[in-house]
């Protein structure tokens, strides 16, 4: 929830794909934002209509579903830039020795777990942390801080 409002202020049309019927009215649709209610094993249906710009966050409300999702948008032809996947370490990597145990290739642009390191919790600042990140792969940039006082000595 705390995601799509932020990337819809950064100019993104988010599409939400869940499995509960609930999630349409508590989203809500607007002028920058779908939403799709279906079964996450057939996601790859709608993924050639939704996924513009090649950008995608997985944060299903559990293991097995990340999984699924996760392995039907590798398996596709669709170009992405960024894949984005929410959640722990030891979840992230069970997910990708079962993706390779079924020898599916875990490309350099699938992020796990999602985000910089801002040290938040919440879910607003972790939302802030997967934005950030997705505007440093748009923009090239590595993420530092942009202190002057801090470049300057180092310069010297």
């Amino acid at each position: 929830r705390a995601l799509t409002p932020i990337l819809e202020s950064l100019g993104f049309r988010v599409t939400v794909f869940d499995n509960r019927p609930e999630v349409k009215e508590m989203l809500g649709e607007g002028p920058r934002r779908e939403i799709i209610i279906g079964d996450y094993r057939n996601i790859s249906t709608v993924l050639e209509k939704t996924i513009r710009a090649g950008f995608c966050f997985v944060a299903t409300h559990g293991h097995g579903y990340d999984y699924d999702v996760v392995k039907q948008l590798l398996s596709t032809e669709q170009p992405f830039s960024y894949i984005g996947m929410i959640g722990s370490n030891k979840k992230v990597g069970t997910l990708f020795k079962r993706l390779r145990s079924e020898g599916i290739f875990v490309p350099d642009y699938l992020y796990a777990p999602v985000g910089l390191d801002l040290g938040g919790d919440t879910p607003a600042e972790i939302a802030v942390s997967i934005a950030a990140e997705v505007i440093t792969i748009i923009r090239g940039k590595s993420g530092t801080h942009l202190r002057l006082e801090k470049r300057l000595k180092n310069s010297s």
